[in-house]
């Protein structure tokens, strides 16, 4: 614990504890669900090709015809997107460090810890970045903080959204049915591989309500893991709140 001189009298001293950082919150869900592969590019623009396969099942043909089916060509198109752009700069002059001390402690200022702190405070801004367009990737339709639809996929690749209504105000509504019906959308919509299950992201509200609708609340009832909602913590604790689930 160091000590220094109070500045109103200098034969008085106060012991100095370590500071206190106040950090704002560092959201990082969609950055570590390991959804997206970066690379990097100085263009102002990217291009990308789209290969389409028809696959249909084959007539039945006379096991003498001379005549065979035959295959359908493949389709390849090609898209081109503008690239949102970021500039962010930090400086440090002289005058940050000249007659300062470093925060938690009585030494003065220096260059290395002002410069490091300057750097991951650039860090963490990049970090937030990145999380927050690839949260707008997920969505679809890419825009940057100020509102500027960079792309828009649907319109881009000429498919429509498919919106399932939970309608979660009706008591009566078959939560389960709706369940059901996203997972479909999902699987039907699907271009290439397969699919392992359904992860949906959702605000406070929507989850609160899912999980507090009486179909919902029954279904946990009559279950036999009935008590393991209440039992077990399923919550995850982050730096940026409370990540709750429900299965």
């Amino acid at each position: 614990m160091s000590i220094i001189r109070d500045y109103k009298d200098s034969f008085k001293t106060t012991d100095f504890t370590q500071a206190i950082n106040e950090v704002e919150k560092q959201y990082g869900l969609v950055n570590g669900m390991s959804l997206f592969q970066g690379f990097s590019t100085t263009e102002k623009a990217i291009a990308f090709d789209k290969n389409s396969t028809k696959i249909t099942l084959l007539p039945q043909v006379n096991r003498g015809a001379k005549v065979p089916t035959t295959g359908s060509e493949s389709k390849s198109e090609t898209f081109y997107l503008p690239l949102a752009y970021f500039k962010h700069v930090d400086s440090l002059f002289a005058e940050d460090i000249l007659g300062w001390r470093a925060p938690g402690t009585t030494d003065k200022e220096t260059v290395a810890r002002a410069s490091f702190e300057k750097t991951r405070q650039i860090r963490l801004v990049a970090d937030q970045m990145q999380e927050y367009l690839k949260l707008q990737a997920i969505k679809g339709i890419f825009k940057t903080p100020d509102g500027t639809v960079m792309a828009n996929m649907f319109t881009e690749f000429g498919i429509s959204q498919t919106q399932v209504d939970f309608d979660l105000d009706t008591s009566t509504t078959d939560v389960n049915a709706k369940i059901s019906a996203l997972k479909r959308a999902v699987a039907n919509g699907l271009k290439s591989g397969g699919m392992s299950g359904v992860d949906v992201l959702c605000d406070a509200d929507f989850f609160d309500a899912l999980q507090g609708h009486s179909s919902m609340k029954s279904y946990w009832l009559q279950g036999d893991n009935s008590s393991a909602r209440y039992r077990d913590e399923l919550a995850q604790y982050t730096q940026w709140g409370v990540q709750e689930m429900f299965e």
